[in-house]
């Protein structure tokens, strides 16, 4: 099991056309994910996992981005050793 938060400014999130183009928003990435490792070989393990994420950004974002936003992934990681 891993987990990660991060936070950034970012001022890219509108394009050039946009009212809030070039104003910067603090934004918070919580995620939390686990990898199961196969062994495949003596020096070679596959790991099938998955990430989930949310975001934490000033209210007014929740018009463009939703007021709790999700995200997820599936990967496979191949490990050698």
């Amino acid at each position: 099991m891993f987990g990660r938060a991060e936070y950034t400014e970012k001022d890219e999130l509108f394009g050039e056309d946009e009212p809030l183009h070039h104003e910067t928003f603090g934004v918070s990435k919580f995620s939390l994910g686990y990898v199961y490792d196969v062994p495949v070989t003596q020096h070679v393990k596959l790991g099938l996992g998955a990430v989930g994420s949310t975001h934490a950004f000033p209210s007014e974002l929740d018009p463009y981005y939703g007021s709790n936003p999700l995200s997820g992934t599936v990967f496979i990681r191949a490990k050698l050793y």
